[in-house]
């Protein structure tokens, strides 16, 4: 791909003030590299899910990272609180095995996936 190509990818789109925002998604273009033929209404589909996936790196770029130590694992604080781990009644074996398709000295028997010698 040569340069020409991929400013026809990426070039910027002005914002009201001028200033480039994000990139301007030329659908057209992309179809017809990966030789697609492309309904209007799946160019425009297509066009709204470039322009989110758009928005979404430009809102990573503007993450402040400076001062993350990658090295450190995320403080417990940070997440929501975990649920109790509290026993509960689980489906009974004599029902569960009723169920299975294939039964052998009371286990479930399923056929072979590997030979002797894997």
């Amino acid at each position: 791909m040569n340069d020409t190509e991929i400013n026809k990818l990426t070039p910027s789109k002005p914002d009201l003030d001028g200033h480039n925002t994000r990139p301007h998604i030329d659908v057209e273009h992309i179809a017809e590299l990966a030789a697609l033929r492309l309904t209007e209404g799946e160019k425009e589909a297509f066009r709204r899910d470039m322009d989110s996936i758009s928005e979404f790196i430009q809102a990573l770029a503007e993450l402040h990272t400076e001062c993350s130590d990658t090295r450190q694992p995320p403080k417990l604080e940070s997440f929501p609180p975990l649920r109790n781990d509290i026993p509960r009644s689980t489906l009974d074996r004599s029902d569960f095995l009723e169920g299975a398709p294939s039964v052998h000295d009371g286990y479930v028997s399923v056929p072979r996936v590997l030979s002797e010698g894997d």
